[in-house]
């Protein structure tokens, strides 16, 4: 069940629709999405509807590609680890989810890995 349910999610961040959000997350999902650089151990926007996860998923530049990399259980779900790509821009994060009792996603933590900024010259 986790495999489809994250087949469905990546669908849906890949190419954000109406009709892709609903089909990866429940009615009542939540996603928690924690900050980046020296707000990376916090939450810094939770989305709590289908039309607030549409319009989270609609902030990636075009050509964001997310991808799955490993997958492993929890007592009370499981993690995920993500590559996202865009451009010359690459990283990884991971992904704390629980699922509904339907198989879509009911709660997702979403946390990009540590950004890299190089040096100035």
């Amino acid at each position: 069940m986790i495999e489809q349910a994250l087949h469905r999610w990546l669908a849906a961040m890949n190419g954000p629709t109406p009709m892709s959000v609903e089909a990866a997350l429940s009615p009542d999902a939540r996603i928690h999405r924690y900050g980046i650089f020296e707000r990376r151990d916090e939450v810094v926007d939770v989305f709590a509807s289908h039309e607030q996860h549409l319009a989270w998923l609609l902030r990636s530049p075009e050509g964001t590609v997310f991808s799955l990399l490993s997958v492993e259980p929890l007592e009370d779900g499981y993690t995920a680890r993500y590559g996202v790509a865009v451009e010359d821009f690459i990283n990884e994060g991971r992904w704390t989810l629980r699922l509904s009792e339907d198989g879509r996603i009911d709660e997702l933590h979403h946390r990009a890995d540590a950004i890299e900024v190089p040096p100035l010259p």
